[in-house]
């Protein structure tokens, strides 16, 4: 089916050169859909067949535009459509340079980006370092962390830098990568089936700040293989929400010093609370709450994961027998308070 439009840039000249990628949205990691001639003319059009399927596209400016990445979500091809013209919109250069041992560059290392607060993914084109080890992204103003991914080949460990303010061009700096080291094991339920999907959330110890580890979860065998810096950290194995009763497990304060494989870990079936999150007055239903189980009395939260709430403001996590306080933390910026919840029994699924 032919996808047409035009592609303008800030200032409402044609954009040549502008690249449109497809991803498949029915499916699981939104695959690309390869394309030919998925390029813009000189006069800012563009006309590309693609098979019918519902889309997320990306339209990429060229390299130097100085233009951001326009996402458009969910784009229903069934027949002929015309997009209309796009008028992308000026982002702001941020700059940096990635080094190894000995102050050598490293070619290839891509650049990802995400809110530091909401955790939202930036859109980038041109994201990876050049042979002298510079990148320049494009960028919105706000507040992010910019995240290192080296080539497996490298055997760098990835890298990060948390909570960057970019309000105007910007040098980041320098990036200092270094040799990796490899977290191995194996995740598996009370009979010993292996566990797939497994996400490693892994912290230095004693911190809550999360290294960025990606290609971090588990294989279909139940196998996992993390590169990370050497180090000494908490290592959370949050299961797959496909698997709702599966409990989360905690591993604490494990030297990783070299490559080193830890023992299996086993994830236990919890019991489910479930609910629903309304506004008091109107009853309208919450999203994004956040919900948190307490002993009484206070101490430490129970770990937990997949704790909030849905768009229908719907609520089901896999907790431990117990009397448990739960806290109701709205998103940040809502103008709601937090709640508390006492002392709710769970010694069944409960609802």
């Amino acid at each position: 089916e032919l996808v047409s439009g035009i592609v303008h840039d800030h200032a409402g000249g044609a954009q040549a050169r502008a690249k449109l990628k497809f991803y498949d949205a029915t499916v699981l990691g939104t695959p690309r859909q390869a394309a030919t001639n998925d390029r813009t003319d000189l006069l800012g059009a563009f006309g590309i067949l693609v098979p019918a399927g519902t889309y997320d596209v990306d339209i990429e400016p060229p390299l130097g535009s100085g233009e951001l990445v326009t996402h458009l979500s969910a784009v229903v091809v069934a027949g002929a459509i015309d997009l209309g013209t796009i008028t992308l919109v000026q982002g702001i250069a941020a700059s940096g340079h990635i080094q190894g041992p000995g102050a050598v560059p490293v070619l290839n290392v891509n650049i990802n980006l995400v809110e530091s607060v909401t955790r939202a993914k930036v859109h980038l084109s041109h994201d990876d370092t050049d042979s002298l080890g510079n990148f320049t992204v494009i960028i919105p103003p706000g507040t992010y962390d910019f995240q290192y991914d080296p080539p497996a080949c490298s055997g760098f460990a990835p890298a990060s830098q948390a909570n960057q303010s970019i309000v105007a061009t910007t040098t980041m700096p320098t990036v200092n990568l270094v040799t990796g080291v490899h977290i191995l094991g194996n995740v598996t339920d009370s009979g010993l089936a292996p566990v797939a999907n497994v996400d490693l959330d892994v912290y230095p110890a004693g911190s809550t700040t999360k290294v960025f580890t990606p290609r971090d979860q588990t294989a279909l065998d139940g196998t996992y293989d993390v590169l990370i810096a050497p180090g000494t950290y908490d290592i959370k194995y949050i299961p797959s929400s496909l698997v709702p009763r599966l409990r989360p497990a905690l591993r604490s304060s494990q030297a990783i010093p070299v490559n080193t494989t830890l023992p299996n870990v086993v994830l236990a079936n919890g019991l489910l609370a479930s609910g629903l999150v309304k506004d008091i007055g109107t009853l309208a239903l919450l999203a994004s709450v956040t919900v948190d189980f307490y002993p009484p009395g206070g101490g430490a939260p129970l770990l937990v994961s997949h704790h909030t709430t849905s768009v229908t403001g719907a609520y089901s996590v896999s907790v431990d027998a117990g009397t448990w306080d739960l806290l109701y933390t709205p998103p940040v910026g809502s103008p709601y308070l937090p709640t508390w919840r006492r002392a709710v029994t769970v010694s069944t699924d409960v609802a």
